[in-house]
């Protein structure tokens, strides 16, 4: 498992799109773009491990959304043992994330795919109308990716968030 993170983060290739423009990133077992250069930061503890890459744009700027992120979980055992609880594991792990910023999920998910896996879109209201979050959640063998856009309300349904999220590609 710590080679697992290691090779996700630690060998990160970063292919520039362009200087201060979206960049794709491999991150070993998937691909996803970003509007800049991302952070990283990984968690060992036990048996958990876990990673994470994030941008944060520059206020003021050109992107309009506040915060992006990917997060891989790796777990003792295959997803595909919970059978048919996965969807609602995927949605309870979206509401207590919510429930942890304060914020409510408002929908039980809509379907979404990256190649052949099946994934799950959650619309999360920040408390105070203090913005918007659009999580992607997906599943496959011991791993839980999860995708995170955070803007403000009026900046919902942005171009930036569809490509960050539609980018996202397990190989």
């Amino acid at each position: 498992m710590r080679y697992f993170i290691g090779v996700i983060f630690s060998s990160l290739l970063l292919l520039s799109c362009g200087m201060g423009g979206w960049r794709i990133v491999d991150g070993g077992d998937f691909t996803i773009e970003f509007p800049g250069i991302p952070q990283d930061t990984a968690t060992m503890e036990g048996d958990y491990h876990g990673a994470k890459l994030f941008f944060e744009p520059v206020e003021g700027g050109l992107d309009s959304n506040i915060y992006y992120s990917i997060s891989v979980y790796s777990l003792n055992d295959s997803v595909e043992l919970l059978g048919d609880q996965l969807d609602d594991m995927l949605l309870k792990d979206a509401e207590i994330f919510a429930w942890g910023i304060g914020a409510m999920v408002t929908d039980s998910g809509k379907k979404v795919m990256s190649g052949k896996t099946l994934g799950y879109e959650y619309s999360i209201f920040l408390s105070r109308n203090a913005g918007v979050a659009t999580m992607r959640k997906f599943a496959r063998g011991k791993k839980i990716y999860t995708l995170l856009v955070v803007t403000d309300n009026q900046r919902l349904n942005n171009s930036s968030i569809r490509r960050f999220m539609d980018s996202f590609k397990l190989k």
